[in-house]
């Protein structure tokens, strides 16, 4: 199933508000704003990775509320209100991108129609000229309008109406057409249609339910923003919701739509999507200023990334591969303390979302005879739901994921220099767990060694690793020794010999609460790193390299500290090569993982990184 997650936005523009947003299949995107005395500006941009680089602004029109698409040919279309402050009529005009110079050629606007109160219009275009715009005609009544574009002008050919409050519209590049909106109470519904062959009739089917939004119709108003974007696959659709800004992602074929959960991605106003089938981009203007923010993420299946790319990664180690992993994974019930809570989603749903590298840190609670993750005094996730997620992932969804789970910070275990009774209760309950997932091989081998095909060419798999001297006293099958690469960064990297390692690991935080700091830090690391560990084993393998993305909070909670990483990383990696000793960041190590699209950076690094296999 393919899912989207459009994190925490980057700032493109200021003193201007009402975005609206157009992307085509070239991956060109159209920007229309509008100033606080109601003159429209424009900016266009092309997509690079989870970036937008975008070109000068310039000046449009007069008008306010804009909407505006873009097709695969280079016309677009937009629709604005009037600049009449006590005016709401409506404003056409069509036009081209100029490539040469990121300018736009317009035709002639002329005037349609009419908005009911302070509402915002919504307009589509397809790859073959046909554009349907959508707008609140009354206080209960949306107006769906279609037309096409002949001689570089508009001609209306068919009007729909419904019941239905703040509606917006997209194609899709067959030219089907979606419609969301508010129902009577407040519910998110759609409908979808089709032009007909004779191109002058629009067929719509019944509304069917998106879901009940966190909207209450006492905090409802004609300013609320719905926007959709629709592809080959997907449907998207964004709104305020609540304190966030809200995204609910849907797969379709004809006939089904499975719609999937409610994700939270910035804080902000006015938000508006665009989407082709590899890329939605949104944008938003910022809750109490006139500054504008871009986000871009990939439509993807998040839950079989590692299967989808196996022909290309196939044949690398797990130190030529980019995955996303998770701090105190088990750190994400909303009751947890806020400087102890780094998740908002649960591990089956971390799974889900792309994350492959686990942080997981145990502790035996004597009370209850039963084991659960901790970060500093908090008591995270029972270890018993968080292998039943694991094992619910490995058995119903995917057929060629690697998984790794690394245990580390085992608290109130006791001596790990022998046999250890509470030790070995844990392990079993993993195995027990994991039993037929669990990667099986000679405890002699070097994990860093093997090449995906070799892991999960033919079956998913779990890698469990875990730290300390525990799995040296009390040896199993399926469980294998981490150790730390960078002796030199804390206290329990320099107790243990990395030769001892079946997964050895270079992870060294910054401890930082500056996120500027935090950056500099773990990039100059990850310069330096040639793939051998520090201080006395200079000659030893490190397999991965984990770029820490996260900092230590000082009297703020996690949240509050993980907004500008979040916001960096894909900018900071967007262009990140192999180092000068051939090396990549191995694990993109991060709070929060949704808001920071680690899982949409990692895909495609992976994709675009040329690292030459060494097997």
């Amino acid at each position: 199933m393919k899912t989207t997650m459009l994190g925490i936005g980057n700032q493109f523009d200021t003193n201007v508000t009402n975005p609206a947003i157009a992307i085509n299949a070239q991956n060109q995107v159209l920007c229309l704003s509008t100033d606080l005395v109601n003159n429209l500006y424009y900016k266009i941009g092309n997509v690079s990775g989870m970036v937008i680089n975008w070109g000068s602004t310039h000046s449009f029109t007069s008008g306010a509320n804009p909407a505006v698409a873009l097709n695969n040919q280079g016309q677009y279309v937009e629709v604005h209100r009037t600049s009449n402050i006590f005016g709401s009529s409506l404003w056409w005009s069509t036009g081209t991108i100029n490539t040469s110079n990121n300018t736009l050629n317009p035709n002639s606007a002329y005037e349609e129609d009419s908005l009911w109160g302070n509402s915002s219009p919504s307009i589509t275009l397809s790859n073959v000229g046909v554009v349907a715009a959508a707008f609140q005609s009354d206080s209960s009544t949306t107006t769906c309008k279609v037309g096409k574009i002949e001689s570089g002008q508009l001609v209306l050919i068919n009007t729909s109406t419904f019941t239905g409050t703040t509606p917006a519209i997209a194609f899709n590049p067959d030219g089907g057409l979606i419609v969301v909106y508010f129902n009577s109470q407040m519910i998110l519904c759609y409908r979808l249609g089709q032009l007909q062959n004779d191109n002058t009739t629009m067929s719509w089917g019944n509304e069917c339910t998106v879901g009940q939004t966190p909207l209450g119709t006492s905090s409802f108003n004609a300013t609320v923003t719905l926007s959709v974007a629709y592809t080959s696959d997907a449907i998207i659709i964004v709104y305020p919701g609540g304190d966030y800004l809200t995204s609910i992602t849907a797969n379709w074929e004809p006939g089904t739509i499975s719609w999937g959960k409610p994700m939270s991605f910035d804080e902000g106003i006015t938000p508006r999507v665009a989407a082709n089938d590899q890329l939605a981009v949104a944008v938003h203007q910022s809750q109490y200023y006139t500054n504008l923010y871009y986000t871009v993420c990939l439509i993807a299946d998040h839950a079989r990334w590692i299967g989808n790319l196996l022909p290309q990664i196939g044949s690398k180690t797990l130190g030529e591969v980019v995955f996303p992993a998770t701090h105190d994974a088990g750190m994400w019930a909303s009751g947890t303390l806020p400087e102890s809570r780094t998740q908002d989603a649960s591990i089956f749903y971390q799974l889900m979302g792309g994350i492959r590298y686990f942080d997981l840190r145990p502790k035996y609670d004597s009370d209850d005879d039963a084991y659960y993750t901790y970060h500093g005094p908090s008591t995270g996730e029972s270890i018993t739901d968080v292998l039943a997620d694991v094992a619910n992932f490995m058995a119903n969804q995917q057929s060629n994921e690697l998984v790794i789970l690394k245990f580390s910070h085992f608290k109130n275990f006791g001596d790990d220099s022998k046999s250890n009774s509470t030790y070995t209760t844990f392990i079993s309950q993993v195995k027990n767990a994991l039993n037929g997932y669990l990667l099986g091989v000679d405890h002699s081998t070097k994990l860093g060694t093997l090449t995906m095909n070799q892991m999960v060419g033919h079956s998913g798999k779990v890698i469990v690793v875990c730290s300390d001297n525990y799995p040296l006293h009390n040896s199993t099958s399926g469980i294998y020794v981490y150790r730390d690469g960078d002796l030199t960064c804390n206290q329990e990297a320099r107790t243990n010999d990395p030769r001892q390692g079946n997964l050895v690991v270079w992870d060294c935080y910054s401890n930082s609460t500056s996120s500027s700091e935090m950056e500099a830090d773990q990039l100059a690391e990850f310069a330096a790193y040639n793939g051998y560990c520090s201080g006395a084993y200079t000659t030893t393998p490190c397999d991965m390299f984990l770029l820490s993305w996260t900092l230590t909070p000082w009297l703020n909670s996690v949240w509050d500290d993980s907004i500008n990483p979040a916001r960096d990383l894909g900018p900071s990696l967007n262009s990140l090569q192999a180092n000068e000793y051939g090396k990549i960041p191995n694990l993109l190590y991060v709070n929060y993982f949704e808001y920071t699209r680690a899982p949409d950076i990692a895909i495609l690094m992976n994709q675009q990184i040329p690292i030459a296999s060494t097997n």
